[in-house]
């Protein structure tokens, strides 16, 4: 039997598995994997299949949003992704992380790309290119900027989320970085400054930025 025929066999399989057990979320991500390993291109009609009968599933969006993101380069459709899993789980704190930092990548591509053009055309100002940086460092600091916001809103009781976000500032070059830092400082003392767990927390942040 060759490998093609056999792989038309398990998608079967897959395939009617999945009609009868419509629920069980870890066998669609099995059917996602084999599909996504196998690139038999079924992958973008599984997706809309997982995505049209598990929308609360916030893993699922991440899913069909790094595989646009990483596989087809294809930003628009993966922001999209995003931002419809957002509409239906604003509630996720992994869904909200995992957009912020597709967006702070994709932003980082840009610049690596920008660099790369630049060191191989012959001359370029000197000025100019600061100012090319400055844009992309600008952009990063208006895309956490608004994402955080919307994340705060929907999820304002969440102390991890802040932190999460306090981590992910600490790595890409951004504009204003200090401002968003403390930002992000003052808003979790005026929302947290009763519980016992953030006087710990920012001891603890403290001793690491001395």
């Amino acid at each position: 039997m060759s490998s093609e025929s056999c792989g038309g066999k398990i998608v079967e399989i897959y395939r009617l598995a999945t009609m009868r057990y419509k629920g069980d979320i870890g066998l669609w991500f099995k059917y996602l994997e084999f599909c996504r390993q196998k690139r038999n291109g079924r992958m973008k009609k599984v997706l809309a299949q997982v995505i049209r009968f598990h929308p609360k599933e916030a893993g699922v969006w991440i899913y069909a949003a790094a595989w646009d993101f990483d596989r087809n380069l294809n930003v628009a459709a993966a922001r999209a992704l995003m931002q419809n899993g957002l509409r239906v789980c604003s509630n996720s704190e992994d869904l909200w992380v995992e957009y912020l930092i597709m967006e702070l990548t994709y932003l980082n591509k840009l610049k690596v790309h920008e660099k790369e053009e630049n060191d191989d055309s012959i001359v370029e100002d000197v000025e100019d290119a600061s100012e090319k940086v400055d844009v992309f460092r600008e952009k990063g600091f208006n895309v956490l900027q608004a994402i955080y916001g919307g994340a705060i809103e929907a999820l304002r009781s969440s102390f991890d989320l802040r932190k999460h976000f306090l981590e992910i500032l600490e790595a890409p070059d951004l504009a204003h970085s200090d401002e968003m830092r403390n930002t992000i400082l003052s808003d979790l003392k005026r929302d947290f400054s009763k519980d016992p767990e953030y006087w710990k927390w920012l001891a603890r942040h403290e001793m690491r930025q001395a």
